[in-house]
């Protein structure tokens, strides 16, 4: 059971894809952050290097990635609870692990195994809801919003008295604000 990072998009596709790719739901953003990359280059979200990892179970199949594009948050998908203390031990405190969006369970992993980190709650959303169109009397639809589901996300990690930046995944959005 390991951890292997990479600053290649292809590299890390080549590996985790697959895995991303067979829940395509649970991993929507994960897959459109890397296919933009794949698309528009490494540094199309800023100046520094991504940086991709995904980590192997015993069983040698990937079960969890980390993808980060500077300078937004890293954000972790499907990483089991086993992967957390050997995540910390290869990145450490350091600029990789400045933020985290996670799962519940995996940001209160991470703010016990960080000094000087916590959780932030995700910001309080409606429940998901879909919102209704007009009727039109033909049967076809009325021009304009189609229905949509809203749905909250989960918390994240930050340091303490360090400043919550704005996530490219739909997460946090605004200005950065003191945490």
């Amino acid at each position: 059971m390991t951890w292997t990072f990479t600053h290649d998009v292809e590299v890390f596709l080549a590996s985790a894809g697959p895995s991303l790719a067979a829940r395509p739901v649970e991993h929507t953003v994960a897959l459109s952050v890397t296919e933009r990359l794949r698309s528009s280059g490494a540094h199309h979200y800023g100046t520094a290097d991504p940086v991709f990892g995904w980590w192997r179970g015993a069983d040698g199949a990937v079960t969890g990635t980390l993808v980060r594009t500077p300078p937004h948050a890293a954000m972790l998908t499907a990483v089991p609870a086993e992967a957390v203390e050997p995540l910390v031990e290869a990145l450490g405190a350091g600029p990789d692990l400045d933020g985290v969006n996670a799962d519940r369970d995996i940001t209160a992993l991470l703010a016990a195994r960080l000094p000087g980190y916590r959780t932030v709650p995700a910001p309080r959303r409606a429940a998901p809801h879909a919102v209704p169109l007009p009727h039109v009397p033909d049967g076809r639809r009325a021009r304009g919003r189609h229905p949509r589901v809203s749905r909250g996300f989960g918390p994240s990690v930050r340091p303490v008295g360090g400043v919550r930046l704005p996530a490219p995944y739909g997460r946090g959005q605004g200005a950065p604000e003191p945490v």
